[in-house]
């Protein structure tokens, strides 16, 4: 499958790798924006959508690594969003059948949540860490 969309310039971070893994996770929310609430319910969809939310751990993982490797003093607080984040998408996921609305408000909650914390999140954390690049740079 070819990526369906790009994130907007308002989700980058600044920060290479960060930027590569949310282009792709946008990729994978594409391909579920695009399936029907019946194909989701397919082999097929159901392998897509657990590749999302694993997508989504990997991704959790990556970053608190980085954070924790940085010393980032507001670790906990990204660390709890992740978390909480990782409860929805699950709870979302694990329903045996979609009804009517669920794949509309399962795409509203992805493209919120997602927008949301790459924009304040991500970028406080990238701010941070570029910072101390720059400074372990200069020493």
């Amino acid at each position: 499958m070819e990526p369906r969309a790009q994130p907007a310039p308002v989700i980058l971070t600044g920060v290479d790798a960060i930027d590569e893994q949310h282009q792709h996770f946008v990729s994978l929310v594409g391909w579920v924006n695009d399936l029907s609430p019946a194909e989701l319910e397919t082999a097929a969809g159901r392998a897509l959508l657990a590749e999302l939310v694993n997508y989504a751990a990997f991704h959790f993982a990556f970053e608190q690594n980085m954070m924790r490797e940085a010393g980032y003093p507001d670790a906990a607080v990204h660390v709890a969003e992740h978390e909480a984040i990782a409860a929805q998408l699950h709870a979302h996921v694990g329903k045996p059948s979609w009804k009517a609305g669920d794949h509309t408000r399962f795409m509203t909650f992805l493209w919120r949540w997602f927008v949301d914390h790459a924009e304040h999140r991500d970028r406080e954390f990238a701010e941070f860490a570029r910072g101390r690049t720059a400074r372990s740079r200069r020493t």
